[in-house]
């Protein structure tokens, strides 16, 4: 491997709120508070010089969900490239894009937003999703388990017929559906049945349009005592079965809506768009339409599309929101792409598997990893608003910290001749997973930090040299503790990238100061860490997804005379694995 040589410099500048205010012509040795035996935590931090403290005591690490994607402008514009492939189908416009980590690596954008005016199609453009929106209604129900409110194990009746609720006490279901678990109805083995058996049942008095009660009392009118299947027979499915449903979703809905006494359409804003920065997403109404406009080609022309006011159409207003009705841009999905990509608490992690042994997980299908994707697992989903006229599909890859992103304002087949079950975006994701394939530096589960630059490789293996040297895919070597420095930590504004993991370097870091928060990590003029147990990049917290530890973290460092506060650096004695950094030769 080729590691660039350690250059250590002595000294040390002042970083004040908004400006250098000058160098400090000192030894580090002389700056740093020293330990003689290993890190431990004090009650008091490590007073830093006078002008440096307010930025550290500011200071709020980065959260990479908040902060990504960046800024699109740096992505590879694959516009002509799209066109190109898309030269002889008729598709109205297209919003294609790969997001790797915190970036947007590769967008894409074709055709118009409106074939009758002519407008062309922008990155901007917001399309109806379709059934994509069923992971983040199973994403918001986790985030709720998250907080305590509800398990994965409870059951539909025991939260939709909670004692108390005026109106509905005592009430008993006309069938088995009631025991439905959270998971089972995420998973679409819940009992209930498809969409089209809605046809048969009495639609004369629908369910009002708003108010928190909405969804589920008209799911108590209609689906709980009415067994009746498309042909009018009692219903025979057994919740033993898979059975892909619209209704599952909308009582999905209806337990979050029971659970927080609001509607759906105020907990997927509170806990999804406003906290990930998805400014341009919405449930769709009259009043937040999709910018874009759907079409479908009759074999001659594009047919123009609807002016979509959702809600008039339907007798059932608003019911299907949480299985179909989310609106939502390239830049919003590709935020919530970098959410699944990068938290790893146990309820969120739980929607990526499949429960009951197919691939369906909770919102999205589970698919084997394959060569384009380095062979990790992924997530996959597709959607479809038949009157609206938009197709989507949307892959994330967590292990590798990839996702791809294919939105149009088109359906049916672009040539309708032909059997095309995914209305063309199927065609469109495979040439773009083809051609923009999952590369990373790592030969495992991988964070991107920069893309084609610096990886972090999750792992849990010990810092000798041909070891962490395995956990590097060629063409790239362990990183050093310069390398990471430059590439990930601002002296403004930190690290530009938190950690997932810890990580190995190559540079055997030394220690100083008092413990977590309140530390330094150094080359020189600290103390030596036990044997093998160096100081390295640290999660901000002590134990990792991995299991690995760093007893200090979030310790800041000096490079070449620069003073950063906070590098998520830590770890030393007694922190024997981690995963590596590894940068490009």
């Amino acid at each position: 491997m080729n590691e660039p040589k350690t250059i250590v410099r002595r000294g040390l500048c002042v970083l004040a709120v908004s400006s250098l205010v000058g160098c400090m012509d000192v030894e580090l040795d002389d700056e740093l508070e020293v330990i003689d035996d290993e890190p431990q935590v004090r009650d008091e931090p490590l007073p830093l010089p006078r002008q440096t403290r307010e930025s550290h005591e500011t200071m709020e690490p980065v959260d990479a969900v908040l902060t990504s994607p960046r800024d699109a402008a740096s992505a590879e514009d694959i516009s002509q490239h799209l066109q190109t492939f898309l030269a002889g189908e008729h598709v109205a416009g297209a919003v294609v894009a790969v997001v790797e980590g915190d970036y947007i690596t590769h967008l894409g954008v074709t055709g118009v937003a409106n074939v009758e005016t002519g407008e062309a199609m922008e990155d901007t453009d917001t399309f109806l999703i379709g059934s994509v929106t069923k992971s983040m209604t199973a994403t918001v129900l986790g985030d709720m388990v998250d907080d305590g409110l509800l398990s994965w194990t409870d059951t539909v009746g025991s939260i939709l017929m909670a004692p108390g609720h005026p109106g509905y006490a005592g009430v008993e279901f006309g069938n088995d559906r009631d025991q439905a678990t959270v998971t089972a109805l995420l998973a679409h083995y819940g009992g209930y049945p498809k969409s089209s058996v809605l046809s048969v049942y009495d639609w004369q008095n629908p369910a009002p349009e708003s108010g928190f009660d909405h969804r589920w009392g008209f799911i108590m009118d209609r689906i709980y005592f009415a067994d009746i299947d498309a042909d009018g027979e009692i219903d025979p499915l057994a919740m033993s079965d898979y059975e892909y449903t619209n209704i599952g979703y909308a009582v999905a809905g209806a337990l979050i809506e029971k659970t927080n006494s609001t509607t759906f359409e105020w907990n997927i804003a509170q806990r999804l768009f406003s906290p990930l920065g998805m400014t341009q997403c919405n449930v769709i109404d009259a009043l937040n339409p999709p910018t874009a406009r759907g079409h479908q080609w009759s074999g001659e022309v594009m047919g123009a599309g609807q002016n979509v006011t959702y809600g008039l159409r339907d007798p059932y207003p608003h019911f299907y929101d949480p299985a179909k009705n989310v609106v939502c841009d390239v830049h919003g999905l590709a935020k919530y792409a970098a959410y699944h990509m990068r938290d790893e608490r146990e309820p969120l992690q739980t929607l990526h598997a499949a429960p009951f042994g197919l691939d369906y997980a909770f919102g999205w299908t589970h698919l084997d990893g394959e060569a384009r994707t380095e062979w990790a697992d992924y997530l996959s989903h597709s959607g479809a608003n038949g009157p609206e006229k938009f197709t989507s599909k949307f892959r994330v890859v967590p292990d590798r910290d990839h996702a791809y992103i294919v939105l149009t304002n088109q359906h049916g087949s672009t040539h309708p001749d032909e059997d095309v079950d995914d209305f063309g975006t199927g065609e469109i994701m495979t040439w773009l997973m083809d051609e923009y394939p999952v590369e990373t530096g790592c030969v495992g589960k991988a964070q991107v930090f920069v893309p084609d630059v610096m990886y972090g490789c999750a792992a849990s293996v010990v810092s000798a040299p041909f070891v962490r040297d395995l956990m590097c895919a060629d063409g790239y070597h362990v990183c050093s503790h310069e390398e990471y420095v430059a590439n990930n930590v601002s002296i403004f504004d930190g690290p530009l990238v938190v950690p997932d993991h810890h990580y190995w370097l190559s540079t055997n870091l030394q220690y100083g100061g008092q413990g977590s928060g309140s530390c330094m990590a150094v080359q020189s003029g600290g103390t030596p860490c036990r044997q093998g147990e160096p100081m390295r990049v640290c999660a901000p917290q002590v134990d990792d997804p991995m299991g690995n530890q760093c007893n200090w973290h979030s310790c800041g460092t000096v490079v070449s005379q620069l003073y950063y506060p906070q590098a998520y650096l830590g770890g030393c004695n007694y922190n024997d694995t981690a995963g590596v950094m590894c940068c490009a030769d």
